[in-house]
């Protein structure tokens, strides 16, 4: 099963929880885990000779800068943010 499945079956399961009167503070918790886990492209700040990099999730900024020229300063493109955890999708 696919992160996106899961997600759309734990939403479902949260709807019918709140639709039933049941709690759903834990089917919120795992709807949040998995929206992490599914890879969203990074937020860029630009100028011609360089790019930054935001998270999507907490919107910080990831020590990453990339130059017009294609070299990183500062550190590596990681899965994951290094601040809330959300997985980050790269440009090829």
């Amino acid at each position: 099963m696919s992160n996106e499945e899961a997600l759309q079956r734990f939403k479902l399961f949260s709807e019918a929880f709140e639709m039933s009167g049941l709690p759903t503070g834990a089917s919120e918790v795992a709807i949040k885990s998995i929206e992490k886990q599914i890879p969203l492209p990074s937020l860029k700040d630009s100028c011609p000779e360089r790019t930054l990099h935001k998270c999507p999730g907490c919107k910080k900024y990831i020590f990453v800068t990339e130059y017009a020229d294609g070299a990183l300063c500062g550190g590596r493109k990681s899965k994951y943010c290094p601040e809330c955890g959300q997985a980050m999708e790269w440009e090829k």
